[in-house]
C-alpha cells in the first residue's frame, strides 16, 4: 500500500524502497507472481530517478528479487532468471570497492541464483564454476548459512559428475533438509541402500514435525526417490503423490514439482 501511494504521489524514490520491501516479503511467501510484479514495477520507478550509488544499490536489491520471482513464477530454467541475477552480479562489479563493502552477500545471491539456472539445465561445467565461487565467498565472508548453500550447491554439482564421495562430504555439511535428501541418494549410490532409506525417512519425519511446507515436499520427493531407486514402488508412489498433494494444496507446484520449465 505504501508503495502504491509514493507511485501514484509521484515520488518514484519512496515508491522503489516499499516496492522492494514488498517484492522480498512476497517472495519469503511463495507469492512468487505478485512478487514479479512488485520488482517489475520498482524497476520500472527507476528509470525516473537520477543515477546515483543509491538507485544502484536499489536496482541490485530488485534484480535479486526479480530473479527469485521468477525462479517461482517461471521455472528455474527461464531465460529471464539467468537475465535477472547477470545483471545483478553485473551491477556489483561495477562498483568500487568501498561500495562493496558489507554487500558481499548481494553477490552471493546473485551467483546462487546463477548456479541453480545452470544447474537445472544441466549446464555442469558453468555450475561447477559457480558453486566453487560461492563456497570460496561463503568462507571468506566466514557466514554459517551462507556456507550451508555453498556446500548444497557445490554437493549437488559433484553428484551430478559422479563424484559421490566427494558430493557426500559437501552435502553433509549442508545439513538442511534438500540436502539430507540428495545426500541420502547418494548414499544408495555409494552401495547403502539401507542406510539411504533410513537417513531420508529420518529426515521426512522431521520435516512433517516442522510443518513447513516447502520442507515436507522436498522430503517427500527426496523420500520418493529413494524407494524408486530401490524398487519399492509402491512406497514411492505414495510419498510422490504426498508432496504432489501438499503442493496443489499451498499452491507450490510450479516452484517444486514443475521447476525445469525453460
Amino acid at each position: 500500500m505504501l508503495a502504491m501511494h509514493f507511485d501514484r504521489g509521484y515520488e518514484p524514490a519512496r515508491a522503489i524502497r516499499y516496492y522492494l520491501q514488498a517484492a522480498e516479503n512476497a517472495n519469503s511467501r511463495y507469492a512468487g507472481r505478485e512478487a514479479l510484479s512488485l520488482a517489475t514495477r520498482g524497476l520500472q520507478l527507476l528509470q525516473m530517478v537520477p543515477s546515483s550509488p543509491e538507485s544502484v544499490d536499489s536496482e541490485l536489491c530488485l534484480q535479486i528479487a526479480l530473479g527469485n520471482a521468477l525462479m517461482s513464477a517461471r521455472g528455474l530454467g527461464s531465460g529471464d532468471v539467468n537475465q535477472a541475477f547477470s545483471r545483478a552480479r553485473e551491477l556489483f562489479q561495477q562498483m568500487s570497492n568501498s561500495q562493496r563493502s558489507g554487500k558481499r552477500t548481494l553477490l552471493f545471491s546473485a551467483l546462487y541464483g546463477l548456479w541453480n539456472y545452470r544447474w537445472v539445465r544441466a549446464e555442469h561445467a558453468a555450475a561447477r564454476e559457480l558453486a566453487e565461487q560461492l563456497l570460496q565467498l561463503a568462507g571468506t565472508e566466514q557466514d554459517v548459512s551462507l556456507l550451508s548453500q555453498a556446500h548444497h550447491s557445490l554437493g549437488l554439482t559433484m553428484m551430478d559428475h559422479g563424484e559421490f564421495a566427494g558430493a557426500l562430504e559437501h552435502l553433509d555439511q549442508a545439513g538442511d533438509v534438500m540436502s539430507r535428501c540428495f545426500a541420502a541418494v547418494t548414499k544408495w549410490h555409494l552401495g547403502y541402500p539401507d542406510q539411504a532409506l533410513k537417513d531420508v525417512e529420518e529426515t521426512l519425519a522431521r520435516a512433517l514435525e516442522t510443518k513447513n511446507p516447502e520442507k515436507c515436499i522436498f522430503a517427500y520427493q527426496g523420500a520418493a526417490q529413494v524407494h524408486m531407486a530401490r524398487r519399492e514402488n509402491e512406497k514411492a508412489l505414495d510419498r510422490a503423490q504426498s508432496a504432489l498433494d501438499l503442493a496443489l494444496h499451498h499452491g507450490l507446484v510450479e516452484q517444486w514439482v514443475a521447476p525445469m520449465k525453460g
